[in-house]
């Protein structure tokens, strides 16, 4: 049997596994979350307008109403939120792998510290906002799979729903070229279909136009900390950015860029783009379409725009990869079926004690952190020390 194969089954009879226990680790965190009052991943969700209009408010605004209506402790509803968010995104992510039934092409993304992990190896990434837009994605390119009249009609309702979303989040507004992919990869553009799409698209660019030229005063963001604090102490060190103009932002992440933290993520994405060899024929013919390409430029040149003015940088880059991997898994038949084989002839030319070195390293002796990336490099086993850390501090 090749080494290809043995690794195919190895991870066809324990997917189920990977999976559960990612899902009770996102959990333990959830808790853990909730009881340390964090700051982004609490805090952030919890921006709102009950002291007017701000960006980022619409669905700190929709969990204030359900507390207001249910009287249940704010922070219970929003984890409870969060987790079962993370758990549809699982059980979308894992059916589309049992129906792409290609197990060796993504075995090593499935072990990656960047993907199913990414919010377990590093403890301040995950339970951020684009979760919503994960679940968004997933599901479309499920629907590929179930029913092309359905998946059409999720794209374009996303597309009306997606201001919302940037209401929560403006950086939401970055990724959402992403849905169009999908679509575009599954359906040619022509005249009607490019004007339908432009003209469902205004209501998202008026969305983002007006949150991020939206400027709070300091009485504004007082008086909301001052609302979130009376229902749940969060500290309010996210939330406080919302006053910082861009060049206050830039002269923050100009030090990073100054001390050069970026060559470090140059290497941390060169070791990442390892795992997606075995994809490169997919994303190959999924660029293909002009169009597609021409979104995928516009999102890398906004990225590295924001990249001047946010220091997330290794989250941004997990939700391009998170993306691009989700992308391959859509309903194509050139796009299943296409396979990297020299991968795979290297793997099968080695022995196969050299192919468990190859996933235990690449699973164990390193991790891709949202922020500061020399950590990434010097940390092995972090993802170990990940999955312990929730449940010994749950208990």
């Amino acid at each position: 049997m090749s080494n290809t194969v043995t690794i195919a089954n190895y991870f066809n009879k324990h997917l189920v596994k990977i999976f559960l226990l990612v899902a009770f680790t996102t959990i333990a965190l959830a808790i853990e979350n909730y009881r340390n009052y964090h700051a982004y991943k609490i805090g952030d969700w919890l921006i709102n307008y009950q002291a007017g209009f701000i960006r980022r408010g619409f669905f700190g605004e929709f969990v204030f109403t359900l507390y207001e209506v249910s009287n249940i402790d704010i922070g219970l509803i929003l984890i409870f939120f969060q987790i079962i968010v993370y758990m549809l995104i699982f059980i979308l992510l894992y059916k589309l792998l049992r129906l792409n039934k290609n197990y060796f092409d993504y075995s090593l993304i499935l072990i990656s510290p960047f993907f199913l992990f990414f919010h377990i190896t590093d403890y301040q990434a995950g339970f951020r906002k684009e979760i919503l837009y994960f679940l968004l994605l997933a599901y479309l390119i499920y629907l590929s799979h179930v029913n092309k009249r359905d998946f059409e009609k999720l794209f374009y309702l996303s597309i009306l729903i997606y201001p919302l979303l940037i209401l929560t989040h403006e950086m939401l507004a970055l990724f959402m070229p992403y849905l169009l992919i999908a679509y575009f990869t599954i359906n040619k553009i022509n005249y009607n279909n490019f004007i339908k799409i432009s003209v469902m698209l205004l209501p998202s660019v008026i969305a983002f136009f007006y949150a991020v030229t939206y400027e709070p005063n300091s009485v504004q963001i007082n008086k909301m900390i001052s609302v979130i604090n009376t229902v749940y102490a969060i500290e309010p060190s996210g939330i406080l950015w919302l006053e910082k103009d861009l060049y206050q932002a830039y002269e923050y992440t100009s030090d990073t860029i100054r001390r050069d933290f970026y060559v470090f993520y140059i290497i941390l994405l060169a070791i990442m783009s390892v795992a997606l060899i075995p994809l490169k024929n997919k994303l190959k013919i999924i660029f293909q379409e002009n169009i597609n390409v021409f979104l995928l430029v516009t999102m890398v040149v906004g990225t590295i725009v924001l990249s001047l003015v946010a220091i997330d940088w290794g989250r941004f880059i997990y939700i391009h990869v998170m993306s691009l991997v989700l992308l391959t898994l859509i309903n194509r038949e050139n796009i299943k079926n296409s396979e990297c084989s020299f991968y795979k002839r290297y793997l099968n030319n080695i022995s196969l004690f050299k192919c468990n070195l190859i996933y235990f390293s690449y699973a164990f002796l390193w991790y891709f952190p949202h922020m500061h990336p020399l950590k990434g490099i010097t940390r092995p086993f972090r993802l170990i020390e990940g999955i312990i850390a929730p449940y010994l501090k749950l208990f």
